[in-house]
């Protein structure tokens, strides 16, 4: 895909107020329709979700949200103009003839091939702003990322590891402070465990952590528990900037914490169905 459509809002009160402007339903009607003139031109029957973020619990519509779902194009659209007007969860979207994310000031950025976007060269805006480019997603470029498998070597290398110690596993499926589960794992649970992670998801792991609260450590990104922990599936509270007092825990009732950084165990993506890792995850 070499050629960039960025559709946005033609009205500047609607690009600095966004679902507030009074003509925000008026843009929106039309950008639907923008977005389904462009997923018709490029034959787009799904697209996978990619770069999911969870900032707030996943309502009960897309409860089962994972990287490297498909979806229909009138969800991927329902999304878009969520994502616009504020409302999690946010990613991008990819397919073979499309890339489809959502930029700033109401604008979402759409790739195509050269083929799809002569024919989409006539169209007109109206209260949409159109502007085309020639260029590909923008995707970072030098950057070490976890290349292991959750195969079998790995799961043993864990269970061997919870033969001696309490073992802490965070599977992190989504970038954001709910887009993760922590296990408490036993020798008894590890299968069950193993069985219920889902493909793309990262999975690092801690081997008998001190989780006491260090008030030296509460300005890092650490996670936080309510002690006592029972073997399986943890609730927790995530603390991506860490807090400035920690009767914030007090007033939680959380007793126990992990900083990310002492997640220093064995860490591997779990693999699609067919074996092949493609989760993307920063080492």
């Amino acid at each position: 895909m070499t050629e960039e459509l960025t559709i946005g809002p033609a009205d500047s009160d609607i690009a600095e107020r966004l679902a507030d402007a009074p003509a925000w339903g008026d843009y929106v009607t039309k950008l639907r329709d923008m977005l389904w003139k462009v997923v018709n031109t490029t034959g787009t029957a799904s697209l996978e979700v990619v770069d999911l973020l969870v900032p707030e619990p996943l309502p009960e519509t897309y409860s089962t949200l994972r990287n490297g779902v498909q979806l229909d194009p009138e969800q991927v659209i329902s999304m878009v103009e969520n994502m616009l007007a504020g409302v999690p969860p946010y990613c991008r979207f990819n397919a073979p003839r499309l890339h489809i994310s959502v930029g700033y000031n109401g604008n979402v950025n759409i790739f195509v091939n050269r083929d799809s976007a002569d024919r989409l060269a006539h169209l007109e805006g109206g209260v949409l702003s159109m502007r085309w480019n020639s260029r590909t997603p923008d995707f970072p470029g030098g950057i070490k990322l976890v290349d292991a498998s959750a195969d079998d070597k790995f799961w043993t290398s864990i269970k061997s590891a919870a033969e001696t110690a309490p073992v802490l596993l965070c599977e992190r499926w989504a970038f954001g402070a709910y887009g993760c589960d922590w296990f408490l794992l036993t020798p008894a649970n590890i299968n069950d465990v193993s069985r219920s992670v889902q493909p793309r998801s990262l999975l690092r792991s801690a081997i008998d952590p001190d989780l006491h609260i260090n008030p030296a450590l509460l300005g890092e990104d650490f996670t936080a528990f309510r002690a006592p922990l029972a073997p399986g599936r943890l609730q927790y509270a995530a603390f991506h900037w860490g807090v400035d007092d920690p009767q914030e825990l007090v007033d939680q009732g959380l007793d126990l914490m992990i900083c990310a950084s002492d997640l220093r165990g064995p860490h591997a993506v779990v693999p699609d169905a067919d074996g092949v890792v493609r989760g993307v995850w920063e080492a």
